[in-house]
């Protein structure tokens, strides 16, 4: 595969779960691509990059996982919305600005009413990331 090549045009998982405020979520798919380490989180436009992303049953490879986990906290820690990557049906991980939880339960209800426009979030291993309280208020 070419780098930054997408692994699946559409696959169903892993997609992010962004908590606008309780009970209210925006869904967002997941890209995966092959290439040097990168996350990017940009209103339906999400990826997660990484030389060997998937294991040989389609499944995301722990070294990707881990960067995709680190870039979802890095954005956690930027932005004022927890959030939750969905692996599987019976695998999530919540990750929160100083915490990360694994569960067999990802989020589900909650209404998606309206589209939440951010503003890019990108993340390369090694990147320092300042904490939303440094960052003043807005």
């Amino acid at each position: 595969m070419s780098a930054h090549a997408p692994v699946a045009s559409k696959p169903r998982y892993p997609y992010l779960v962004v908590r606008i405020f309780v009970a209210f979520y925006q869904r967002e798919r997941i890209d995966i691509r092959v290439g040097p380490p990168a996350v990017e989180f940009v209103n339906r436009r999400c990826f997660v990059q990484h030389p060997a992303p998937v294991e040989d049953d389609g499944t995301v490879s722990a070294a990707c996982r881990a960067v995709l986990i680190e870039g979802v906290q890095a954005a956690v820690r930027r932005l004022p919305f927890r959030m939750c990557v969905v692996w599987s049906e019976r695998d999530c991980t919540y990750v929160e600005t100083d915490a990360i939880f694994e569960s067999a339960q990802p989020p589900c209800g909650g209404v998606q009413p309206v589209e939440l426009d951010f503003q890019q979030q990108r993340y390369e291993p090694g990147d320092p990331v300042p904490d939303r309280s440094s960052l003043g208020s807005t």
